[in-house]
C-alpha cells in the first residue's frame, strides 16, 4: 500500500494517520481517480478535530459513496481523531477500488473498443453498457464514462431538436412559397379585374 500511494500518488508518509486525519491527501488521491468529480477546494487542510470530521463527511458523501466505499461515523472520526490503522483499512479498500476500475477499463478496452484516427484526433469508443464510471480517452484529455454518456444523451436530444427545427422551417418555408403564389396569383386576378373596367 505505502508502494501504491508513492508510485501512484506521489505521497510518502511514515504517519498515514496523522497526515490523513484532515482528509486533505484523500481528496487528492481521488482527484487523480476520479478528475471530473472532485473539487479539492472542498477538502482543505484542518488543524480541530470538528473540522477534520467534516472533511471526511464531505469526501463521504460527494466521493466515497459514488465509489460504493461508504465510511461509518464511527470510521470518520477515528480518522480524524488520527487513530492508527484506520487510514490503512480505508487506503488498502481505495486501492483495491481503483485497481478493480483499472482492470475493467483495460478489459473493455480489449474488448469493446473501437480506435478510429481521423484528422489526427484519436478517440476511444467505449460500449454503453457498464453501468459503473470508467475512464474514456477523449482528445488531449481524460473523461468519466459518465460524462461521456451524459454528453453523448444530450448530443443525441439536441440532434433530434435540430431536426425538428429543421423539419418545420421547411414546412415554413413551403408555406411561404405558397402564399407568394396566392398573393402573385390575387395580384394578378386583381390587375386584369382593374384593366377589364
Amino acid at each position: 500500500m505505502i508502494q501504491w500511494l508513492k508510485d501512484r500518488h506521489n505521497i510518502t508518509s511514515n504517519r498515514l494517520h496523522r497526515d490523513f486525519s484532515d482528509g486533505f491527501l484523500m481528496g487528492q488521491i481521488l482527484k487523480r481517480i476520479l478528475p471530473d468529480h472532485v473539487e479539492l477546494n472542498n477538502y482543505p487542510r484542518r488543524n480541530g478535530f470538528k473540522s477534520k470530521l467534516y472533511n471526511w463527511e464531505t469526501i463521504n458523501k460527494n466521493m466515497l459513496v459514488k465509489l460504493q466505499m461508504k465510511l461509518s461515523k464511527n470510521v470518520m472520526e477515528k480518522l480524524a481523531s488520527s487513530r492508527q490503522d484506520t487510514i490503512d483499512v480505508v487506503l488498502y479498500k481505495l486501492m483495491t477500488v481503483e485497481k478493480e476500475m483499472y482492470e475493467n477499463i483495460k478489459k473493455y478496452a480489449a474488448q469493446e473498443s473501437m480506435h478510429c484516427i481521423h484528422n489526427d484526433i484519436h478517440c476511444d469508443v467505449v460500449s454503453k453498457e457498464s453501468d459503473m464510471d470508467v475512464i474514456v480517452q477523449a482528445p488531449s484529455e481524460m473523461i468519466s464514462y459518465l460524462t461521456y454518456a451524459e454528453v453523448k444523451t444530450d448530443l443525441k436530444k439536441s440532434c433530434k431538436s435540430l431536426c425538428l427545427v429543421q423539419e418545420k422551417s421547411a414546412n415554413l418555408e413551403n408555406q411561404r412559397k405558397l402564399m407568394d403564389e396566392c398573393i402573385n396569383t390575387l395580384c394578378s386576378q386583381i390587375a386584369e379585374m382593374c384593366n377589364s373596367f
